[in-house]
């Protein structure tokens, strides 16, 4: 069977359950060969047959394909993903490259990683700033392994730490912070019940932020307010129709220079304040 035969079955098997792309079928077809697609002169074997029709069938019963390949593109490097820990999205590199530019010109800044998941966030501002301090804090024993995996094979010096971040903030040091990031579960019970079938293969503890969504900012705008030295910033991801209640949340508590920004969509997605 040669990479057209191969890709052609894929696509068959797919057919079965979902509406195939053709990032599904190279994924699969790389994932299953180690070879590119379109490596025409690629003769595959058995064993390479067997493995694409396995992971083509575990595609076609909606298993995320970032599972599928077990890495993930995010930024200048790939983590690993699987189903410890939620699959990094695009609009989380704006809150990453947003968190990278504030940082500018600053030195050996101290940071903290709150909810960190896979560690994209934490590993994206330690690659960009190496003499930085990086604390990365998330409740899921299972995600901690997985984000100290990432770590270590992306660029150490990372501090993990298993905690909930309702309660980290007594662990901290006041004015100790010049950056506090998180991106942290955002989607009400109802919108997941209702709109996001798509999603019950990842964690459901790392989509679902209280009834109204706003329970994570809700504590930790005030709560680690203190843990900002002057001049340091709180930043979040948000969900596209937050933004008006955030920003009215970081009024209420005294930040200052408080900013929204938008993904490649246009909709608001990322929120950040300063502390004076």
């Amino acid at each position: 069977m040669n990479s057209f035969e191969a890709c052609r079955l894929i696509k068959n098997i797919l057919e079965e359950g979902i509406v195939p792309t053709e990032n599904d079928i190279s994924v699969i077809y790389e994932t299953a060969t180690g070879h590119r697609r379109f490596e025409l002169s690629h003769i595959l074997t058995e064993d390479e047959i067997e493995k694409l029709r396995e992971l083509s069938q575990r595609r076609a019963s909606g298993e995320p394909l970032q599972y599928i390949s077990g890495k993930w593109p995010f930024l200048d490097f790939e983590v690993k993903v699987d189903r410890r820990a939620l699959i990094p999205r695009p609009e989380t590199e704006i809150l990453a490259e947003t968190c990278i530019d504030l940082l500018a010109g600053m030195d050996q800044p101290v940071i903290t990683d709150l909810c960190s998941g896979t560690g994209v966030l934490a590993i994206s501002l330690k690659r960009a700033y190496p003499d930085s301090s990086v604390t990365a804090v998330e409740l899921s024993e299972e995600a901690c392994g997985l984000l100290s995996e990432n770590a270590d094979a992306l660029c150490g010096g990372i501090t993990v730490r298993q905690a909930d971040v309702f309660r980290y903030q007594a662990e901290m040091t006041d004015a100790s912070q010049d950056l506090i990031v998180c991106n942290p579960p955002y989607i009400t019970p109802s919108d997941y019940e209702g709109n996001y079938a798509e999603l019950r293969e990842e964690p459901r503890m790392a989509f679902l932020g209280g009834e109204d969504g706003l329970s994570f900012y809700r504590h930790i705008i005030p709560a680690y307010r203190s843990k900002l030295a002057p001049g340091g910033i709180l930043a979040f991801e948000i969900g596209n129709d937050q933004a008006e209640s955030i920003v009215s949340l970081f009024g209420q508590i005294g930040y200052s220079r408080v900013m929204v920004k938008k993904d490649y969509s246009g909709l608001d997605r990322v929120v950040y304040a300063r502390v004076d």
